[in-house]
């Protein structure tokens, strides 16, 4: 297998979104349904980056995995 690109960290927010996107696709649900799915999830991923930037203001040096535990 040839591999394209470079290797990053993935969130797993973001991964599970496209995943769920996915499955509602194969379910062959209406792109109405798929449309409020994803502006509702994009919604919750806002308001956790707005809470992730009021802790980074309280706090000078932070590591990524205390990030992944305070965000879920």
């Amino acid at each position: 297998s040839m591999k394209l690109g470079q290797d990053v960290l993935v969130s797993s927010q973001v991964s599970s979104l496209l995943h769920s996107i996915l499955q509602l696709y194969k379910l062959h649900l209406p792109a109405d349904f798929c449309i409020m799915h994803l502006e509702d999830r994009l919604q919750e991923m806002y308001l956790k980056s707005k809470m992730l930037s009021e802790y980074l203001r309280g706090h000078t040096r932070v590591h990524v995995k205390e990030l992944g535990v305070v965000l879920g």
